[in-house]
């Protein structure tokens, strides 16, 4: 799944690119073509497991380095647990190449992705200013949502890099330089979880007309919440006055 997200976060920012510059490939993804670009994706997600199943898989020297250690971190035993590991070497300590091809090739699928987030990300901020320099007659309601719009981009373009592709790459680096990170390495899945999670919040929050109706939202719920927590007072009764008719 890693590897067909890198290729989805990269033909997303393709498409932006693409809708806002008004470019003809724009029909491929409103026509049968669009299968071609979800093929991509498809692609990148089986290279990517391949590598892992085939080169990265559990081996005899592997088993023996990582037995202890699962063991005191994880209190847990091999044969209860299915691992990848991209040691880089085999029992006799010479390099084991499959494992350095196919880390090498998962750098290439992590590297074309942030090359395309990178390179598209930048027209599109290109493309947005010159929307605004150019068009002079745009209000003033325009040109603030122009500006939301462009920091919600940075802030989506950031994220990705931040969240997958950066500790992926730190943590195959430190592969390479043979450095045992320990359980820092769990941090990996716990940025790739939450992923899902944060892209949206840059959008929600910095586009006003979403950050209004989140706040009236909140409002209306916490105000009925309250309505219906505070405590009612009991009714009491007053004695009616009589008045005598002289």
């Amino acid at each position: 799944m890693y590897g067909a997200c890198m290729a989805m976060f990269g033909i997303h920012f393709i498409y932006r690119y693409l809708v806002i510059r008004g470019n003809r490939l724009i029909k491929t993804f409103r026509s049968w073509k669009i299968l071609l670009w979800l093929s991509i994706s498809v692609i990148y997600g089986v290279v990517w497991g391949s590598i892992a199943v085939m080169f990265c898989g559990p081996r005899d020297i592997t088993n023996r380095l990582a037995e202890m250690d699962i063991l005191e971190n994880l209190d847990l035993k091999l044969s209860e647990i299915v691992y990848i590991a991209p040691y880089l070497f085999d029992d006799k300590h010479d390099i084991y190449w499959p494992t350095v091809i196919g880390l090498l090739v998962d750098f290439m699928i992590i590297s074309s992705s942030f090359s395309a987030i990178v390179i598209f990300g930048t027209l599109l901020f290109k493309e947005l200013k010159l929307y605004t320099v150019n068009n002079t007659n745009l209000s003033d309601k325009n040109k603030s949502l122009q500006s939301q719009l462009f920091w919600s981009l940075v802030a989506q373009t950031l994220i990705p890099i931040i969240l997958l592709q950066l500790p992926v790459s730190i943590l195959f680096g430190t592969v390479f330089c043979s450095v045992n990170v320990g359980g820092l390495g769990s941090l990996v899945s716990m940025t790739i979880a939450v992923y899902p999670a944060i892209d949206p919040l840059p959008t929600m929050f910095i586009v006003t007309s979403y950050r209004n109706t989140i706040k009236k939202f909140f409002n209306d719920v916490s105000r009925k919440v309250f309505f219906r927590s505070a405590p009612t007072l009991p009714a009491t009764a007053h004695p009616s006055l009589e008045t005598t008719a002289v």
